[in-house]
């Protein structure tokens, strides 16, 4: 009897114990990333019973584990940039830092986690917001004002480590401080490109005029008039008023058999402003274009050859945003003027009343100034085959003759005394587009200084910053720690949401430190949290049965007591 008693009191001590687990496990059940631990008994010592050679007895139950369960608990939404879930079996590094005698931030000792709801705090280090742990990780370097990601070992070469060298490599993280990196410096603009369409049909058109004799109605003509820009005279090219030669010939005539009309005035120059408007006929301000066929004198009016002519301007200016060295904007682009089919003059456009001077930079490594008189540069000249596909780039004087020297660069000297050289590329423009123009300019690798406005980690972990100047950078990368097994890591008495960790120590259960989703960690959700891995129903159910247990072993420490007090009894 004392046997059943002492055995029913060993299910009464363990039994509460095992429901100690279960009410915490319940109590945790929406806890961050908390993992359920569960019980696991075993049976006491068994003697023999007295005048048996085989027959044995227990002694009860003794409590054998209490084991945590590491599976991955649900992951939930929670809209925060900063919180982050694991989504597999890998940890977030921490440590807790102190500063030391000369105020620099030591780390004390190394945990693991996969609670991530992270905080920025306001001295911008990235800390586990519970507890204060500072959060491990590769930051980026800042090499000649750009911001560059820091390396991490790729899976293989991770697990080629040998322990000591993956020991090495955990303790080399660092904790995450943004500071350095609220400003992103200015880059000045290192290359452009222009792409798109150029508008064909720009300029003054030809058409076909018909006359009548005003002596003989019997007699008529169809007169064509055609424009074209003669490269002996471009005085006018790039400014607001254009120059073209004009030309009248007749196609078709009413008396058959005779030799072509003459026209007498054939030819002349016609001036069109930037409105559109013609400014003046062969040089003048006369209102009518006069010529004679056959002695008879015909007239058109500036309205009528205006109209006929549908005149668009042939220059288009594409502008965009450049940066000097010390990131400021600087307004410029290229004008593009069309000479013929196939042929367009460029220049710099020299729109931003920072620039002092352009010029173009050859192939040869020359430059060709814009200022030099004695050059005389008219520009640049941009050639294309029969299909309007880019063929070449060249340079031409002031008088039409070409510079045997291709133009990669073009040089902004600004009012500030710097320097602006950028190579260009129109390989992607196309002519033959009508009369529409959709020229882009883009500008690449130049940028504004700009301050650091938002954080957003990617499922990788890198951290990347955006910018007020509309650039973005990695700032860090929060790399994750496998285990071999994760059961046997231990909560830190200091820190309930981290695990102690001591890459030395525990080198035979650390896998290494990878980039999320190598190595088998699993990916980083961002904008989310992983919850108690706590099963509802199966925690329950424990709690029935240990409850049901517990009476069980009661009503047998009762039944033993009370038939011993009937032998006592009897005794007596």
């Amino acid at each position: 009897m004392i046997g059943a008693l002492y055995s029913g009191l060993s299910g009464l001590l363990n039994f509460q114990k095992a429901i100690d687990v279960t009410g915490n496990n319940s109590a945790n059940i929406d806890t961050i990333a908390y993992k359920h631990s569960r019980v696991t008994f075993k049976t006491a010592v068994e003697y023999m019973l007295t005048g048996s050679t085989n027959a044995k007895i227990g002694t009860g139950t003794m409590l054998n584990t209490i084991d945590r369960n590491m599976v991955q608990g649900p992951i939930e939404n929670t809209g925060r940039y900063s919180d982050l879930a694991i989504a597999g079996s890998g940890f977030f590094a921490a440590g807790d830092f102190r500063r030391n005698a000369n105020g620099e931030l030591v780390k004390m000792n190394s945990y693991l986690t996969r609670v991530g709801k992270f905080e920025v705090l306001s001295n911008l280090n990235l800390v586990q917001g519970d507890v204060g742990l500072h959060i491990l990780g590769i930051p980026s370097t800042i090499v000649n004002g750009e911001i560059t990601k820091g390396e991490i070992p790729d899976q293989e070469a991770m697990i080629r480590m040998t322990p000591q060298e993956k020991a090495a490599f955990y303790d080399s993280l660092k904790l995450i401080d943004l500071v350095k990196y609220q400003t992103m410096g200015g880059k000045a603009t290192g290359a452009f490109e222009v792409f798109g369409t150029m508008a064909s049909e720009v300029g003054p058109q030809p058409h076909v005029f018909e006359l009548t004799s005003t002596t003989d109605s019997r007699v008529s003509y169809k007169v064509r008039l055609s424009f074209d820009r003669d490269v002996s005279d471009l005085s006018t090219v790039f400014q607001d008023d254009k120059t073209y030669h004009y030309k009248l010939e007749v196609t078709d005539w009413s008396q058959g058999g005779y030799d072509r009309p003459p026209i007498v005035g054939s030819s002349g120059t016609i001036t069109f402003d930037k409105a559109g408007n013609i400014a003046s006929i062969n040089g003048g301000n006369g209102q009518l274009l006069t010529f004679e066929i056959n002695g008879e004198t015909f007239k058109l009016s500036r309205a009528e050859v205006l109209a006929a002519c549908d005149y668009k301007d042939p220059s288009v200016l594409v502008i965009d945003t450049f940066y000097n060295s010390s990131g400021e904007i600087v307004k410029d682009g290229v004008v593009f003027e069309k000479l013929s089919k196939g042929t367009w003059l460029f220049r710099p456009a020299r729109y931003d009343a920072k620039v002092a001077s352009v010029s173009f930079i050859g192939e040869s490594g020359a430059e060709y100034s814009f200022e030099d008189e004695e050059l005389n540069l008219l520009g640049g000249v941009l050639r294309f085959d029969e299909n309007g596909r880019y063929e070449g780039l060249s340079l031409m004087k002031g008088d039409g003759a070409l510079i045997s020297d291709t133009p990669t660069h073009m040089k902004w000297s600004l009012l500030d005394g710097t320097e602006q050289s950028m190579a260009i590329n129109f390989h992607n423009i196309l002519s033959g587009g009508g009369v529409q123009n959709d020229l882009q300019l883009l500008q690449e690798g130049g940028r504004a200084t700009g301050s650091l406005r938002g954080l957003e980690f990617d499922k990788s972990g890198y951290l990347i910053g955006t910018y007020s100047n509309q650039k973005t950078a990695t700032l860090a990368v929060l790399p994750l720690v496998q285990m071999r097994v994760p059961e046997t890591l231990t909560i830190s008495s200091l820190y309930s949401t981290a695990y102690n960790f001591d890459p030395i120590i525990q080198a035979n259960n650390f896998t290494g430190v990878f980039e999320a989703g190598n190595g088998g960690t699993g990916l980083i959700e961002p904008y989310a949290l992983e919850y108690s891995n706590v099963e509802t129903a199966k925690e329950m159910t424990r709690l029935i049965i240990y409850q049901r247990a517990l009476q069980l072993n009661a009503r047998s420490v009762t039944t033993a007591d009370a038939i011993l007090q009937q032998a006592y009894e009897l005794k007596r």
